[in-house]
């Protein structure tokens, strides 16, 4: 009752969704009982379980991403100097293009951008699937449910999941 927050702490926690979906979730907590039992309350609720450290973070790789619009075309035109910069791999669909880097050239490929005038629309480390999976339209929205009620935790920091 005074007023006072103890310390964050992040957390990361691993489960599966239905379908047997791999999810990693992290969250930043000053009470890491109340969000493991939320979060493995959740996962248990809409199909899920909460794995064992280790259980799912192996389909994954921890990433810089740099997320810009996709009417920033031009930057096709500089794939080499991103290269030069840091960039590992670059993915475009109809609303974004997306630059995978080494966590430690987030920070340089993002001052190419700036530099460039490229407006970046975020730039971040996550957690990106290895191998993407397909759900049927009905696991599909159990999925959908899951994410909503993971995301409405007040402690809840961001969600990966490996679905296409």
């Amino acid at each position: 009752g005074s007023g006072e927050v103890g310390a964050l702490k992040e957390m990361v926690y691993e489960g599966f969704g239905p379908a047997g979906v791999a999810v990693i979730i992290t969250a930043l907590t000053d009470n890491t009982n109340r969000t493991s039992g939320d979060v493995k309350h959740i996962l248990t609720k809409f199909g899920g379980s909460l794995g064992a450290p280790g259980s799912v973070m192996w389909q994954f790789n921890k990433l810089g991403v740099i997320r810009v619009k996709n009417q920033e075309s031009g930057i096709r035109n500089q794939e080499l100097e991103l290269i030069e910069a840091g960039m590992d791999e670059i993915k475009q669909d109809e609303e974004e293009i997306v630059i995978f880097t080494k966590i430690e050239n987030l920070e340089k490929v993002k001052k190419f951008l700036d530099k460039e005038k490229i407006a970046v629309e975020s730039a971040a480390i996550e957690y990106v699937p290895k191998e993407e999976v397909e759900v049927s339209e009905e696991n599909d929205k159990k999925i959908e449910r899951l994410m909503d009620a993971l995301d409405d935790n007040e402690d809840v920091d961001d969600i990966y999941t490996n679905i296409k």
